[in-house]
């Protein structure tokens, strides 16, 4: 798992040095997922940064899917993994989001996808998928 974060990260900085940004114009900087006080409950950080120039604010949604096995299915989405339906975010530079989820009992989690929405509706969303054990920190 360690060895899995350190190829996230690698990727990740290899990416922000990278010529061309991904048409959001955003990244996705850390996802990890730590254990709650109760069992099935997770405490999960998300970091947001610009790829391009900061000239102004960002905005737009950020949304979780857990993939899995399950008796409620093999998909959980933002709704039912966090109460909510999206995060908001709106930033010049950088932004973070700690959130709570809970997993319903049975669901055996895959992996983590974050999704990305532009406040504007022509770019196409940033979706990053990660295995969950490579996000989950002991």
């Amino acid at each position: 798992a360690q060895i899995a974060r350190q190829s996230e990260k690698l990727a990740f900085y290899r990416g922000v040095v990278a010529q061309g940004a991904p048409p959001i114009g955003l990244r996705v900087g850390e996802v990890l997922l730590s254990p709650g006080k109760r069992p099935l409950h997770y405490h999960v950080d998300i970091s947001l940064l610009r790829a391009d120039r900061p000239d102004g604010e960002v905005s737009g949604t950020v949304s979780l899917t857990a993939d899995g096995r399950g008796p409620g299915g093999t998909t959980l989405g933002n709704q039912a993994l966090l109460g909510k339906p999206t995060l908001q975010y709106r930033f010049r530079y950088y932004q973070e989001f700690k959130e709570d989820l809970v997993l319903p009992p049975g669901f055996s989690p895959a992996h983590l996808t974050v999704t990305v929405r532009s406040g504007h509706r022509n770019i196409a969303p940033l979706i990053q998928t990660y295995p969950w054990s490579a996000v989950s920190v002991p």
